[in-house]
């Protein structure tokens, strides 16, 4: 996964952020499900290991879709009495609950396709796959492509992890296509001993699935326990708060992620010869423009230090 998370350049409101993935992916929840038909019914009709395989990915597809949307929906409640930081976590632990059934389904598709080579080890001769699994294959590489591409710009306008972690899944079906497309068309146009390489493009697919896993696993969890923000969110923070008429030397600055949104706070020094009214309205005005400068629903608590 190339990009870990999604562009800061344009913020948009939580509540229509919400209806936006929301819309993105019933989309998405649609196109995976008549693919997951359809390459369902060609496998059995044409006799593919491997686009089985990918079958079973694309109606992994579905129940990640599923997981999105109950993220997105249950992230987007404004913070109350028992969750003063809002439920923006909630949308990190979909995308990790993303990345391990995206796990358990590489297992599942790589045990499959071992099972088979060890059958073409032992003598045993595979069924041909049909031309049909062929071009399922190759219409589910654009359709795929296409639906990862527009997965991705959104993640991207809205700034939702959940949704790009969402966005590279699909394009692990489209990569995974294209190892079947790959294992079919030798299987099919060449002899007996090219059949194995159906059961073995199952296995590439396995392979792609289990990488994408890895790299939404990593990010979720470095959110879910606490990890930094990272050096670009902070020199924001410090760059920012610096915009603020008498304020000096940002320092301890820490910030997390609260799933699109950011927690952070600082410490910044101020002349020591303000009475209380001027330094609290100092503090107050680096909160509002940190806070602007993170996205809609951040946090920003500011410490106070005098100066000389």
């Amino acid at each position: 996964m190339h990009d870990s998370s999604p562009s800061v350049n344009e913020q948009v409101e939580p509540a229509s952020r919400a209806r936006i993935a929301s819309r993105t992916t019933v989309w998405a929840l649609a196109v995976n499900f008549v693919l997951s038909i359809g390459k369902l019914i060609a496998a059995l009709m044409a006799g593919s290991a491997a686009l089985l395989a990918d079958a079973l990915h694309s109606l992994s597809d579905i129940v990640t879709d599923v997981v999105v949307l109950v993220g997105v929906g249950m992230a987007r409640k404004p913070a109350d009495e028992g969750h003063r930081w809002g439920h923006g976590k909630i949308e990190t632990l979909a995308s990790v609950i993303v990345g391990v059934l995206l796990m358990g389904a590489a297992i599942q598709i790589f045990g499959a396709g071992l099972g088979a080579v060890r059958e073409v080890l032992a003598g045993e001769v595979l069924p041909a796959p049909q031309r049909l699994a062929l071009a399922v294959a190759v219409a589910s590489i654009v359709a795929k492509e296409v639906l990862f591409r527009y997965t991705r710009r959104v993640a991207r306008r809205i700034h939702s992890q959940v949704l790009l972690a969402n966005a590279w899944h699909q394009r692990s079906d489209a990569l995974s296509s294209a190892a079947v497309a790959l294992g079919i068309g030798a299987a099919t146009l060449g002899g007996e001993s090219w059949r194995v390489l159906d059961p073995v493009a199952a296995m590439v697919v396995a392979v792609i699935i289990a990488k994408v896993a890895v790299s939404i696993l990593k990010v979720g969890l470095s959110e879910l326990i606490e990890g930094s923000a990272g050096p670009d969110v902070l020199g924001r923070i410090t760059q920012t708060a610096l915009t603020v008429e008498g304020v000096r030397r940002p320092h301890a600055v820490r910030a997390r992620k609260l799933g699109a949104a950011i927690a952070a706070d600082l410490h910044v020094v101020v002349p020591g010869d303000l009475d209380l009214a001027a330094a609290h309205d100092r503090g107050l005005a680096v909160e509002e423009r940190v806070a602007a400068a993170l996205g809609p629903g951040s946090f920003v608590t500011v410490h106070l230090d005098p100066g000389v």
